[in-house]
């Protein structure tokens, strides 16, 4: 059996608090907000009603916010906090 390091040992346990803490269900920072990065924005998002925002255009979908975010869809669980600027 291999022995650790006693800097592998001294270590171990930073990487394991750390894994633990960056765990938030999956949610990220996205420009300062919480949201999480999804694979495809609902079927039919343009139908949605849209919002003005920043660098692009917020969709409301039940009560979800989604956003093309430089080439990425971004859900959000509450709509940004500058707020919609302007109805599409």
């Amino acid at each position: 059996m291999r022995k650790l390091s006693p800097i592998a040992v001294l270590f171990a346990p930073a990487v394991l608090v750390a894994g633990l803490v960056g765990c938030g269900g999956g949610f990220v920072a996205v420009d300062g907000y919480d949201g999480t990065y999804v694979d495809a924005p609902p079927v039919g998002i343009e139908a949605y009603p849209a919002y003005e925002f920043n660098d692009g255009v917020v969709y409301d979908v039940n009560g979800r916010y989604y956003h093309n975010h430089g080439g990425r869809w971004v859900s959000y669980r509450s709509p940004p906090p500058h707020g919609p600027a302007r109805h599409r």
